[in-house]
């Protein structure tokens, strides 16, 4: 089971091909389609809140960051912040930049490799992207009153997230240098 989910994704995604479009979407959605589709969170701010989600909060954010940001954008940004996951960020993001993931680690370890299982550690975030989401989600919904749990879980989510996030592509240009040695 898990060498023909090994092949698929070598088939699929190991190929240079692939992680360059792979590449050009992230960027693209990063750049174009998430700044587009968050900005209406931000229309009634006149404060000096920096104009990011608390999906950006890198590594984390903290209670008094999330207490701020929904009380700053109000209740129509509040909407907004649902409507900006509805249709944009519990969909595209995290699945993209996990294929994206998955594709570099499976050329930096191929499929004859004894490590060409990390690929599938590609996938590893979007768990975690996905229960920050929800989590952001339902703060929106909440708001002033936070669950205990939303403000414990809701940073260790987004700190995992961003851990993996820059832990995988050096985890990839290990395999590569590896390979070059």
């Amino acid at each position: 089971m898990l060498q023909d989910v090994l092949l698929m994704i070598h088939v699929w995604l190991g190929n240079w091909w692939t992680f360059g479009v792979l590449f050009i979407l992230t960027g693209f959605i990063f750049a174009v389609v998430v700044p587009r589709a968050k900005s209406p969170i931000f229309v009634a701010v006149t404060t000096d809140l920096p104009k990011r989600v608390l999906d950006e909060y890198m590594m984390t954010w903290h209670a008094h960051d999330a207490e701020r940001f929904f009380r700053e954008i109000g209740p129509n940004g509040r909407e907004a912040y649902r409507i900006f996951y509805r249709r944009t960020d519990f969909w595209f993001p995290g699945l993209v930049i996990s294929l994206l993931y998955v594709s570099f680690l499976a050329l930096a370890f191929p499929l004859n490799s004894t490590l060409s299982w990390i690929a599938i550690l590609g996938f590893a975030g979007w768990p975690f992207d996905l229960a920050e989401n929800i989590n952001h989600y339902r703060m929106s919904s909440s708001y002033p009153q936070f669950t205990s749990s939303a403000l414990i879980f809701g940073p260790i989510f987004t700190l995992t997230k961003w851990l993996l996030a820059v832990v995988l592509p050096l985890v990839g240009a290990v395999g590569f240098i590896a390979r070059a040695v």
